[in-house]
């Protein structure tokens, strides 16, 4: 058998060797992979990798990434209720994969454990888990962003992560919002923290104005006699105003 030498190192010997990846060279390796899972799932049936890992994974002279060890690759069973052999790493791969049912969000999964890995030093199998997810935001200095991208591409059900390599590379380009299994209440709350005045839509009937670490709630005339009409509004709105402000006091 005759294969392409690559010269270069893994990242798994890069980061014995203790040596710091800045977040343009993670976002680099990031998009990189995307690209190789890209061309992978575009097969008909998808093939899928089951064992993206930093030591399979080479970064060469020129800063260019190459997955290799295509030991465990699979192609994607079009047809239901058939047995697969269980494969992948602990701490990469996904809970589906171990159940023997691998799909395109697997790989993607075993990414976000790769680069979390090359972020903070530590096997995902050794960081802390919170809900079955992988708890990694208080050791890293990312941009919240990226942050958000990594907690959406490695959660624990299939449902809730991008599901194919093509979304997941436009979710990571693009400068909207990623919302995560807590979604809209943080999201909104954020959003709310960082103005002065928040009007909340589409019953603007309170004005919350935050200044100098401190919060000042204004109902309009007509005083709490006014909350009636987020009654006749329907409750989902009185409900809103009551999470933001439990939220705030926390």
């Amino acid at each position: 058998m005759v294969q392409q030498y690559i010269p270069g190192l893994s990242l798994q010997e890069i980061l014995e060797t203790k040596r710091n990846f800045t977040e343009e060279n993670i976002r680099n390796i990031t998009e990189q992979v995307l690209d190789v899972l890209i061309y992978l799932h575009q097969h008909s049936p998808s093939i899928l990798h089951r064992d993206i890992k930093p030591s399979n994974l080479i970064l060469d002279e020129c800063d260019r990434l190459y997955l290799i060890d295509f030991g465990a690759v699979q192609a994607q069973a079009a047809v239901t209720g058939v047995t697969f052999t269980v494969v992948g790493t602990v701490g990469y791969a996904p809970l589906e994969q171990f159940w023997g049912r691998a799909v395109e969000a697997s790989d993607l999964y075993a990414l976000g454990a790769t680069i979390i890995h090359l972020l903070t030093g530590k096997s995902p199998a050794d960081l802390p888990q919170k809900d079955s997810k992988l708890q990694f935001r208080n050791l890293v200095t990312t941009k919240p962003h990226f942050t958000n991208w990594l907690e959406k591409v490695t959660e624990l059900s299939l449902e809730r992560r991008f599901q194919n390599a093509i979304e997941a590379k436009e979710a990571l380009l693009s400068n909207s919002s990623i919302y995560n299994s807590e979604d809209t209440l943080f999201t909104n709350y954020q959003d709310f923290y960082n103005k002065k005045v928040f009007h909340p839509e589409p019953y603007s009937l309170v004005q919350i104005h935050k200044e100098n670490g401190q919060l000042q709630i204004k109902i309009p005339v007509g005083g709490l006699r006014r909350l009636d009409d987020l009654f006749n509004a329907g409750c989902a709105g009185l409900l809103g105003y009551l999470s933001i402000f439990m939220i705030v006091m926390i």
